[in-house]
């Protein structure tokens, strides 16, 4: 991940108010929902393989435990693991949404 992005790490001294202000507006433009904690998967390149057992297991757990959460899964150039994680139901309890390539790796 390219951590020297200021994103990454700073957001330019704001305020603890300001900074769940950018929050909200970022998962907003996102379409992400405001109240659910949300885990991040990444994979693609040099990343983790196996995207989509990984959603699966989390899926899974998150019903188990009955809490709705959404997973974020970032798959890279893997166009398979796209169209994979895409087609699948993770049912009621995990929002799942997936990407491929992404250039706003900070806002995720």
């Amino acid at each position: 991940l390219p951590i020297y992005r200021q994103g990454f790490w700073d957001l330019g001294g704001q305020s603890e108010e300001a900074r769940v202000a950018t929050q909200r507006e970022i998962r907003e433009r996102l379409e992400l929902d405001q109240d659910l904690l949300t885990v991040l998967v990444v994979g693609g390149g040099d990343g983790l393989g196996g995207l989509d057992a990984i959603t699966g297991a989390l899926a899974e757990q998150f019903t188990a435990d009955q809490t709705r959460r959404q997973i974020l899964v970032v798959c890279g150039h893997n166009h398979e693991a796209v169209k994979a994680i895409g087609k699948r139901s993770f049912g009621e309890w995990a929002d799942v949404r997936v990407f491929g390539h992404v250039s706003n790796m900070d806002d995720l």
